[in-house]
Order: C-alpha cells, then sequence, then structure tokens
C-alpha cells in the first residue's frame, strides 16, 4: 500500500556539473533543452502535476542519436492538482528557482511556478549565474519584490526577444507568464531558428 516512483537509470550528466565544466552554453543548445523539458512539464502539468523543484542538478543530459537532450528528473516534491500536501504553507524547493508564489505559499502553486522555474533555469544557462543572488532572505525577496533582470544588461550580445521571453517568464504575476512551458520553449526556439 506504499506509493513510490520508478524511473529509469541515464547514463549522462547533470545539467549542474555541465554548467560548472561549461559556464554558458550557446543559445541553439538552451533552445533544444528547454524544449525538451517543456514537453516533460507540458505532459505533467496536463496530468495535474507540478513539479515545484527545476533546478539544473535535477536534469540529465544525456546523449541521443549523437546530439545531447535534456531530461527532468526528481519529481520527488511534485504537487498533485486539488490535492492536499504534507509540506504545509511554508516554501518548498531550492529558493534559486522558486517563483514569488511558492515562496509565499506552496499549496497555492500551479503550473506557473514552473514557467517562473524555466525561466530562471534558461538565464543561468545563458549567463552563467542565476537572476538573483546573495544569501537565502536576499533571494527570496529578489524573487518575491524586484523586478526581473533584463539579460541584455549582462550580455547586450542576447537577441532582445530572447531577453524578454525569459522575462516574461520570470514576470512576478502568474497570469503575465507564458500560458505554458511549451509556449515559452516556442518563442526560444523560433528565435535560434529565425
Amino acid at each position: 500500500g506504499t506509493l513510490y516512483l520508478v524511473m529509469d537509470y541515464l547514463e549522462g550528466q547533470d545539467l549542474g556539473s555541465l554548467l560548472e565544466d561549461e559556464k554558458r552554453l550557446d543559445l541553439a543548445t538552451i533552445a533544444r533543452f528547454i524544449c525538451d523539458l517543456a514537453m516533460a512539464l507540458d505532459v505533467a502539468h496536463a496530468d495535474g502535476l507540478v513539479h515545484r523543484d527545476i533546478k539544473p542538478s535535477n536534469v540529465m543530459i544525456v546523449d541521443r542519436d549523437n546530439e545531447k537532450h535534456a531530461v527532468l528528473m526528481d519529481f520527488g516534491i511534485t504537487k498533485l492538482k486539488n490535492a492536499n500536501t504534507l509540506t504545509g504553507t511554508g516554501a518548498i524547493g531550492t529558493i534559486g528557482y522558486m517563483a514569488p508564489e511558492q515562496i509565499i505559499d506552496a499549496r497555492t502553486v500551479d503550473i506557473y511556478a514552473d514557467i517562473y522555474a524555466l525561466g530562471v533555469l534558461t538565464y543561468e544557462m545563458l549567463l552563467g549565474e542565476r537572476p538573483f543572488t546573495g544569501g537565502a532572505g536576499q533571494v527570496m525577496f529578489a524573487h518575491i519584490q524586484q523586478p526581473p533582470p533584463d539579460p541584455r544588461d549582462k550580455d547586450s550580445s542576447i537577441p532582445r526577444s530572447i531577453a524578454k521571453a525569459i522575462m516574461t517568464a520570470l514576470a512576478k504575476d502568474p497570469s503575465e507568464r507564458f500560458p505554458s512551458a511549451g509556449a515559452f520553449a516556442e518563442i526560444l526556439s523560433a528565435k535560434v531558428d529565425g
């Protein structure tokens, strides 16, 4: 009567290790990884699941058809839609990637918290650092109160459309973010391909 998760064993390295080695990734690689992650999230979201802990160490990079792809891992703190949670009202997840509403009340999060975290992850892959840094309290305050930083302030060579897409994913108000992870990935891919 005990519920448990069974996950495939994957050969590869986690995205955190890759970023330690590479620091920054090129736009084409970022777009491919975000598309992979967005597909997984859209399936999970359609089934009423919210991951709540998207971060580099929960993304495995694997080789498929001579190309690197991203696989979303660790659904250990996933929130089920309309289900009571054992986590109480406190923040659950990893502070550096948490949406404002997730910090305030983990019970109320929905798919938009995952889209926010995907925006943080994209920013980090692109610039080699997260949008908000400092101690835990500083980062929590920044997620809740500070406007998302424009990636172009750190690197003016980043296309405006990519910067705008990231800032949309990082909007404080969930209703101002993309309607789905796939919509965010589609914008990134279109800008890279176009």
